[in-house]
């Protein structure tokens, strides 16, 4: 039996000699879990589709530890979910791009687009500081001592 040449990338992902894949690389290495994901599957995954490993470790290519995603926003809202969790305990809260708290929704502005999320209160104080930063009043150092925390949020 001859084992397939397999290699290891920097980000742990192990790559695997398939150079007739549909998804290989123009070098011929397809990745290891994408390999172990359509077996499960049963075919071939469809383009536009990636592979989430559960434990983030992406030299873990185990059955259990992958979860086929239908796109990359699917699989950027895996890894959002999981970082909130891991913060605050409640995968359902966002991270304020001023703060860097994270808060329920509802106490949250977020954009239609899903690209920003924040309190008002720490935006507004973000831009007071900004026009006071670009007039001279205050030096980068004094902007960043400011505190950004609206003062009505409950942290767990």
């Amino acid at each position: 039996m001859i084992k397939a040449k397999e290699y290891t990338r920097m980000n742990c992902r192990v790559m695997v000699y398939v150079p007739n894949h549909h998804r290989a690389h123009p070098g011929g290495y397809v990745s290891r879990a994408t390999l172990v994901a359509e077996k499960a599957l049963g075919k071939p995954l469809p383009k536009g589709v990636t592979v989430h490993h559960i434990n983030l470790n992406a030299g873990d290519d185990q059955n259990g530890n992958l979860v086929i995603c239908e796109n990359n926003g699917y699989h950027h809202t895996l890894h959002r979910r999981q970082r909130a969790y891991e913060a605050c305990g409640n995968a359902n809260w966002r991270k304020c791009q001023y703060c860097k708290k994270h808060d329920d929704p509802k106490n949250l502005y977020i954009s239609d687009r899903d690209r920003a999320c924040f309190h008002k209160d720490c935006k507004n104080n973000h831009m007071v500081e900004y026009r006071m930063r670009k007039k001279g009043e205050i030096c980068a150092t004094q902007a960043a001592l400011m505190n950004h925390t609206p003062e009505n949020v409950a942290y767990p």
